[in-house]
């Protein structure tokens, strides 16, 4: 008796769990709860599961599947805007960005990994890290340090400034054509008014 009590799902029962056990027959889909259902239901579907595999596996119709699915979506609706919901989200979006570039950056190092895996891995590090810097930049996190410079120079700018050539001479070259008459080569840079 207490053999069958114990093979009875509970409520605490892990949703991975009572999957692993409808699948090996040691449970029956048909005495879950509805809550335990529309868990697996909710696990299932994200791991791909049409709503016709939902229903064959759960040993249930489809249309309890799509009545299960549209409750699931009626509770997870989106909380409405605030600075609140903002500053969550902004927080879980840094951490699994920290996760990621962490599990990179060890892959990287990982000496049992090809070389190429390993500069791969590297590269996408970096490129992540990129990514959350314009990220952070766009929130208003990080300054637009570009918009700064840009806006600093056109603001020192005085209205009849004109580009200035700079003659630029690297000593110690032979003379040819292009080169000027002491023997070293020319290159010319045209440089803002606001630069010495």
């Amino acid at each position: 008796m207490a053999d069958s009590a114990s093979a009875q799902p509970t409520e605490e029962t892990p949703t991975l769990t009572l999957i692993q056990h409808i699948r090996d027959g040691s449970r029956s889909a048909n005495l879950l709860t509805k809550e335990q259902r529309q868990q697996c239901v909710v696990c299932l579907r994200t791991a791909g599961y049409s709503y016709a595999h939902l229903a064959q596996f759960l040993s249930i119709s489809e249309k309890t599947i799509q009545r299960d699915i549209g409750e699931i979506r009626a509770r997870n609706k989106a909380d409405p805007p605030s600075e609140e919901l903002a500053m969550r989200l902004i927080g879980e979006y840094l951490t699994w960005m920290d996760v990621h570039h962490a599990s990179l950056v060890r892959f990287a190092q990982d000496k049992s990994a090809s070389i190429e895996a390993r500069i791969v891995a590297e590269t996408q590090a970096a490129r992540l890290m990129d990514a959350r810097m314009a990220r952070l930049q766009s929130m208003g996190y990080l300054p637009q340090q570009s918009r700064s410079i840009n806006e600093e120079h056109h603001k020192s700018r005085q209205p009849n400034d004109e580009p200035r050539i700079v003659i630029v001479r690297y000593p110690g070259e032979e003379t040819v054509a292009g080169s000027d008459a002491r023997g070293g080569s020319i290159g010319a840079s045209i440089l803002p008014p606001d630069v010495p």
